[in-house]
């Protein structure tokens, strides 16, 4: 029988908890070794045949990639059947075009890295200015998740809220906030 849990580095405790809560499935944490030369090694249960929802927000995308590939690998080597990231925050995928010459395509780079390494991403309200979907970036199923009801639920508290974004690109959003 597969069972799917929701699993995260010890840090993300309270969302890890949180996530699995509603969902009604067991958690649990991961521990995540450093080395003194700052090199990491994840340590994940063995997971035969289970789904693992890997809860891991990215911002500071630079630092938490590294350990995030780990993990999916070790989950993979544990023998999870499947493993799915869900990150609120996705870092680098707001290069989605190249402004000027000499510039990466940050949104395709990390494409293929998370793509490769998950069976499907979900996120909340991925930059997709210029992409039609999170499964044409990834090439695997991916969900961006809607949040501007949310947003105004907790505005409403407020007895006179203000919906700011970012920059021009948040204004959809924000309007749709508001």
């Amino acid at each position: 029988m597969t069972r799917t849990e929701v699993h995260g580095f010890i840090e993300d405790v309270g969302p890890v908890g949180r996530l699995a809560a509603a969902l009604g499935t067991p958690d649990s944490l991961i521990a995540l070794h450093e080395f003194p030369d700052g090199e990491v090694l994840p340590t994940v249960p063995t997971c035969d045949g289970d789904t693992i929802l890997f809860y891991r927000s990215l911002h500071h995308m630079t630092e938490r990639l590294l350990p995030l590939l780990l993990t999916a690998d070790a989950y993979r080597r544990a023998g999870a059947s499947r493993v799915v990231l869900v990150a609120p925050y996705l870092g680098y995928l707001r290069q989605d075009a190249v402004f000027r010459p000499g510039q990466s395509l940050s949104r395709d780079v990390m494409g293929r890295l998370i793509g490769g390494a998950f069976d499907r991403v979900v996120t909340a309200q991925a930059h997709l200015h210029r992409t039609s979907s999170l499964t044409k970036v990834f090439g695997v199923r991916g969900d961006s998740l809607p949040v501007a009801a949310a947003l105004a639920s907790i505005a409403t508290d407020e007895p006179r809220p203000l919906v700011v974004g970012p920059d021009v690109e948040s204004g959809p959003w924000v309007r749709e906030a508001a």
